[in-house]
């Protein structure tokens, strides 16, 4: 584990806002890898994956209802369950099972459903950058680059 990452998991695991300023700013998308792969070592170690449909489903549920609502422990519950970035993590496993001829009914609704999360977290994330930099972000724009990115990789 790289030491940057160290004030994350120290704010993840105290909720507490630290003011460490990161190394690099790429050190963020780590963070959240090493969350999921935590995250899929639980399920493996579990052996929850022959029931990773039903997963994904949850997963994608609550990252949905979570997205409507803002408070202290929403935000946390977001960040614990990388609601952000459950439809890009969704979109990989099912894009997966696609490739390694899992496929199976829950391919497409799956897909589907993680590409409509992302673009609403997508949009919502450029409604944020458009308050902290007072520049406004074209919304059509967030979600035909994420479309485009869905129709390659999928």
């Amino acid at each position: 584990m790289n030491m940057t990452l160290l004030p994350h998991w120290i704010k993840l695991l105290t909720f507490k806002k630290l003011n460490i300023p990161p190394v690099d700013g790429v050190y963020w998308s780590l963070y959240v890898e090493m969350q999921f792969y935590l995250f899929m070592l639980l399920l493996i170690g579990l052996i929850c994956l022959k029931k990773i449909n039903a997963i994904l489903y949850l997963w994608l549920g609550l990252s949905f209802v979570l997205l409507w609502h803002d408070s202290a422990l929403i935000e946390i519950l977001k960040t614990l369950i990388l609601a952000r970035y459950s439809g890009y993590f969704t979109a990989g496993i099912v894009s997966n099972m696609l490739f390694t001829y899992q496929k199976n009914q829950h391919v497409f609704p799956l897909l589907s459903l993680s590409f409509v999360l992302t673009v609403l977290y997508g949009i919502r994330f450029g409604n944020e950058l458009a308050l902290i930099y007072h520049q406004a972000f074209n919304l059509y724009s967030i979600g035909g680059i994420l479309a485009l990115f869905y129709l390659l990789f999928s």
